[in-house]
């Protein structure tokens, strides 16, 4: 766990104090000391505005919770949690969020709390907007964790102790296979003491909690150090500095757009790639590279090449538009591996365009130290040239990158590398504890170099 991921009760830092909670003043100290945080909104009805505030209030340009959430924008690395109050201007509120791009470190929760159906609410929003956050609540109060693990609308879960430490290992093995990380109310919200919440925090970062919610974020923060220091907790492995990835069905599911936008292109000419031969052929390799072969196997005019890319990538950017969107999965992968320490790039085959379109519509781009496409070298994959590019411009050596790739060109241009290469089988299959788990295998000594 990161400071990123501790979340300052209300914005505060070192022990309850009720006149501080909630204030845009303790909130930006608190994202200015590293940490994310945890704060109540609520909606004012006559003015049409969302404020910050645990009880009901009048809304003020001090509490705006607008200008609070502008200002989350300059912390895309902490994470920050919205208690919602109440459930009006729900639409507004979304909107704002989405107007702010702050969906890929930013939740809601706690709407079980207000609702008449449990999870109806999270139903709402994920039918007013796709790719808004929402976290399940898990207690000790007639709230279990199987509803929280079933629930689809649903990306993480708020685990809360009311009445003391219930949570069990198993408890969180549950809610990770069903896919959901797992923030953690800490003991001291509900008036323990802070020695009794330290041994809590021990059990809970052994059980991979994602964060955990505290009135006492710097003392958390103290004691993760200290468990750094003595070698505990996870560190960026001797052997694995960087990782690179492929972009097309690796980050961002684009294989059949370039498919699909590459047969628009060639049917005004009479062609096209059958579907099988593009599974078990084409796949990953650059258009060029695809033409040189149609013309090779069927005959294609070598002269309409040209002609052909141009409007290929017309038809790509129209796909990249119309269907790339961010993925709260993959946006917490890269998050999570960057705030861990590792190094981030990727290398496409896909031209320029394509590459750097699809990474701003996908939110990666602040997580990645750069990109590199088909433009960027003389010899795309499955040539090994462009992850020996990026190595060179990591001043790294091959046994310090893991490299995931999908198709069968780039795996063999990622293996002729001479990096360490965790093979998917394509876009649903990528995600943090896939990445996690080939890391800790090659740390351990147990990968090979295909993981």
């Amino acid at each position: 766990m990161n400071r990123g991921d501790i979340l300052a009760h209300r914005g505060l830092l070192a022990g309850a104090a009720p006149a501080l909670e909630n204030r845009f003043e303790t909130l930006a100290r608190a994202l200015g000391e590293g940490f994310g945080v945890e704060t109540d909104v609520r909606y004012c009805t006559d003015r049409g505005r969302h404020y910050l505030s645990h009880d009901p209030a009048v809304w003020t340009p001090q509490n705006d919770a607008f200008r609070f959430l502008e200002s989350c924008r300059r912390h895309p690395l902490q994470v920050v949690a919205l208690n919602l109050k109440d459930l009006g201007g729900l639409p507004a509120l979304l909107e704002m969020l989405s107007d702010l791009e702050l969906w890929s470190h930013l939740f809601l929760f706690d709407m079980e709390l207000i609702e008449q159906i449990p999870g109806e609410t999270a139903r709402a929003l994920r039918r007013l907007d796709p790719h808004s956050r929402i976290a399940a609540r898990v207690s000790d109060r007639d709230e279990p964790v199987e509803r929280a693990a079933g629930c689809p609308f649903t990306d993480c879960a708020w685990l809360d102790e009311f009445d003391g430490p219930w949570a069990r290992q198993a408890t969180f093995q549950e809610l990770a296979r069903a896919g959901k990380p797992v923030w953690t109310v800490s003991p001291d919200l509900h008036g323990r003491s802070l020695q009794e919440s330290r041994g809590r925090w021990g059990e809970l970062l052994a059980w991979g909690t994602r964060g955990i919610c505290t009135d006492h974020p710097l003392e958390l923060a103290r004691c993760l150090e200290l468990e750094a220091s003595a070698g505990i907790g996870w560190k960026p492995s001797p052997k694995i500095q960087a990782i690179l990835f492929d972009l097309d069905g690796v980050l961002v599911d684009a294989t059949e757009w370039h498919y699909e936008a590459l047969n628009r292109a060639l049917a005004l000419f009479g062609y096209l790639i059958p579907r099988h031969a593009h599974l078990t052929v084409y796949d990953g390799l650059p258009t060029r590279e695809k033409l040189r072969m149609l013309s090779v196997e069927q005959g294609f005019p070598v002269g309409l090449h040209d002609i052909v890319c141009q409007i290929k990538q017309k038809f790509t950017a129209e796909e990249i538009l119309t269907r790339c969107n961010p993925s709260f999965e993959k946006e917490y992968l890269v998050r999570t591996l960057r705030r861990e320490g590792y190094r981030l790039a990727v290398c496409s085959n896909a031209v320029r365009e394509s590459v750097l379109g699809m990474l701003e519509r996908s939110n990666l781009c602040p997580y990645l130290e750069f990109f590199l496409s088909n433009q960027d070298v003389t010899r795309p994959k499955p040539d090994p040239e462009i992850y020996q590019v990026a190595m060179r411009r990591l001043e790294l050596p091959p046994q310090s990158v893991l490299v995931v790739e999908d198709a069968a060109p780039g795996l063999e241009a990622a293996r002729r590398s001479g990096a360490w290469v965790c093979p998917v089988a394509g876009f649903e299959e990528v995600d943090y504890w896939k990445i996690r788990s080939a890391i800790d295998r090659i740390e351990q000594g147990k990968g090979d170099p295909t993981c």
